[in-house]
């Protein structure tokens, strides 16, 4: 190497060196050096089994939910029940959340940390039990993300009577809307359950899809001498509702079915009988699609056998909603245990007195036609 080659890799060893010093010092400290290690809602952990209440206001809307004596229901969601895990997650970070490092205490700088009013990012969380009477209100607002390395962040709080912000140990993810307190997925069908498939019921223009056995493929019944069915838009058919995802859910009373609404059915192996009301409301890009199921057991066909469901195959046939992977192999494996009875009175308890709002894309295939199901002559 050369005497200039030699002093070139030098200055470029030293620069590198002083860059990791930098960039060592400004990284950010482990919480173990922290001094500060105080619980932020002392007064909630001393009283968890009395929470009754969950409201959470942001600078949008308030979200409520409230624990009746038949589980938490969610009141902006028309009372429509909570998911019992999300709750139990939510009070109980709460509860866990510990302060490590004390913040500004000027309102002017709060905005910063999104825990001004304002903010887009502040949510105030309150607690109560069932006489209505608080028991711990804070402020939650922006996090401090990896806090403890990848994969872990803090949040920056604040108790609402006091003008003193804080970085915690951890972040606690509140609601931006009702329905993120719901179990939003209608229900879970694993397609081999799955006998037939009605439109347009009780109508000249009814449409049958079909099969005897669950290793079957389906059929548009009808079919003429020179007609295909579109076997792919049968199988979207015949995964629709179990696809389907409330993205507004509405007391019944609130929104009454129309006398005109359409009617298709789902018959599965067991005897469950699912029918759904349909109906449209707007045109084009601005429709919007609501469902209104209802749901019974009849006496199973003796011809039909009820098929096991493997619970591997039934979550990989499962749709990708907000659940995952995890929450469709619990739900195939529950699915596998309930007897048929208690899963129709199950489903139906969760549908009588709602109406559900679903994705246009989804609500458009329990309207298609048997023209639409048909294979379009090639050209």
């Amino acid at each position: 190497m050369t005497r200039r080659g030699f002093t070139i890799l030098a200055a470029l060893t030293l620069l590198a060196v002083v860059l990791a010093g930098w960039a060592l010092a400004r990284r950010e400290r482990p919480v173990a050096t922290l001094q500060l290690d105080e619980p932020f809602l002392p007064e909630l952990g001393e009283r968890l089994g009395d929470v009754a209440e969950l409201v959470v206001r942001t600078k949008q809307r308030t979200i409520t939910a409230r624990r009746t004596e038949d589980g938490w229901v969610v009141v902006e969601a028309g009372a429509f029940p909570a998911d019992p895990e999300r709750i139990r997650e939510i009070v109980l970070g709460l509860a866990a959340m510990r302060l490590v490092e004390a913040k500004t205490a000027d309102p002017a700088k709060f905005d910063r940390l999104g825990l001004a009013p304002e903010s887009e990012d502040a949510k105030r969380v309150e607690l109560r039990d069932s006489a209505g009477n608080t028991i711990a209100t804070a402020i939650l607002g922006k996090r401090k993300w990896s806090l403890y390395g990848p994969g872990k962040s803090g949040m920056y709080v604040r108790r609402p009577d006091e003008t003193r912000t804080w970085l915690a140990d951890r972040a606690v993810d509140l609601p931006n809307e009702p329905l993120n307190l719901v179990d939003r997925n209608l229900a879970f069908i694993p397609r081999e359950d799955i006998r037939e498939v009605r439109l347009h019921v009780g109508t000249p223009q009814e449409v049958v899809i079909s099969r005897t056995a669950p290793d079957e493929p389906f059929v548009l019944q009808g079919l003429g001498p020179d007609e295909a069915a579109d076997e792919a838009k049968l199988n979207r058919v015949v995964a629709a509702f179990g696809a389907m995802a409330a993205e507004e859910i509405v007391r019944r009373e609130e929104r009454p079915v129309p006398a005109d609404a359409l009617q298709a059915r789902y018959r599965l192996f067991d005897g469950t009988v699912i029918d759904i009301r349909l109906w449209r409301e707007g045109e084009g890009e601005e429709a919007r699609y609501w469902v209104a199921p209802e749901v019974r057991l009849e006496p199973q066909p003796a011809t039909a056998t009820a098929p096991q469901t493997n619970g591997a195959a039934a979550a990989e046939s499962a749709p990708e909603t907000a659940g995952g992977a995890d929450a469709a192999k619990a739900q195939a494996d529950e699915a596998t245990e309930e007897d048929p009875a208690e899963r129709a009175a199950r489903w139906q308890r969760r549908f009588a007195h709602w109406v559900f709002r679903v994705s246009r894309f989804l609500g458009e295939r329990l309207t298609w036609t048997r023209e639409d199901l048909l294979e379009k002559p090639a050209g």
